[in-house]
């Protein structure tokens, strides 16, 4: 009995249908790449714009790197103001104790020029400022928590 009895026994045969079937793939995976390109650009918009403007402070450093053009120290008063707008906002809207406030202020620009220091220029560098904004955000939030939490409640 011959070893090509059936057709698809055959290895040219063979050969012929697997790569028609990695055509079909490559195929279904272009289109999958479109799609992913897609998803990856709106996962982007919906959430790395965000974290990285509001959370790490894009909003502040991004305009501060462009108005001042890296230099110092004009760079780095910027950014403390930047803080303080989110720090001072934070705490005007909770009704915060201002000492606690300006606590939390003093400590992110304390950080702020422990980072400038330590890790040199930071200009074109969001993320070196974006950590101490998101320490004094969380800071922030958490002194609001605790006000709002154990503030007398008012009756009328």
């Amino acid at each position: 009995m011959p070893n090509d009895v059936y057709p698809w026994q055959s290895r040219a045969i063979r050969a012929n249908l697997l790569s028609s079937l990695l055509n079909v793939r490559r195929v279904s995976a272009s289109v999958n790449v479109k799609a992913t390109k897609l998803q990856d650009a709106l996962l982007l918009i919906l959430v790395a714009g965000p974290v990285v403007g509001l959370l790490l402070g894009g909003i502040y450093s991004w305009p501060a790197i462009q108005l001042t053009k890296g230099r110092e120290p004009w760079l780095t008063l910027l950014l403390a103001a930047g803080v303080a707008i989110t720090v001072f906002g934070i705490g005007q809207a909770s009704d915060a104790s201002l000492f606690l406030v300006g606590g939390v202020w003093v400590l992110a620009v304390f950080l702020l020029l422990v980072v400038r220091r330590v890790q040199g220029a930071l200009d074109h560098n969001l993320e070196r400022f974006g950590m101490v904004h998101a320490l004094a955000l969380i800071a922030s939030l958490g002194i609001m928590y605790f006000t709002i939490r154990h503030a007398a409640p008012t009756h009328a």
